[in-house]
């Protein structure tokens, strides 16, 4: 593997990053190895998550109620829309897009869910409502 040695001369950029012909650290390091204030820029963009969608806060007894996040939970809320996801951390910005019809929303995770195996993400209705999706589709989360 390449000496990862910071010189003067190349303005903070580490030597045996990705511009270096070893293709071993390329492999590893996919994302370009700049410093910055002691901080890594430039990662790579992250891949889409393809799932089932799901609706939630229409009888089931959630409008209303606290989310996970603390946050009142508005299943009619379109400003932002809100969603709950597994992991993704809270106030992120996601863009979900319906793979049926191509329609996408800007959303924000509030909550944690959904607990149905097979899904990774639930909507408000008017989340769902806005991509077309009727129950249940197939998503791109992103």
């Amino acid at each position: 593997m390449a000496s990862l040695s910071k010189s003067s001369q190349d303005g903070g950029v580490l030597e045996g990053g990705p511009s270096s012909s070893t293709s071993e650290y390329s492999a590893q390091y996919p994302w370009e190895w700049r410093t910055n204030a002691n901080r890594a820029t430039s990662w790579p963009a992250a891949a889409a998550e393809i799932c089932e969608a799901s609706q939630y806060g229409c009888g089931d007894g959630y409008h209303g109620r606290r989310t996970a996040s603390g946050a009142k939970f508005n299943t009619y809320g379109r400003d932002p829309f809100t969603i709950a996801h597994k992991t993704l951390p809270f106030g992120r910005e996601v863009t979900i897009t319906n793979l049926a019809n191509g329609r996408a929303i800007r959303a924000v995770v509030t909550d944690r869910g959904p607990f149905v195996r097979g899904r990774c993400v639930d909507l408000g209705r008017a989340g769902a409502e806005a991509l077309g999706m009727g129950g249940t589709a197939r998503v791109s989360v992103h």
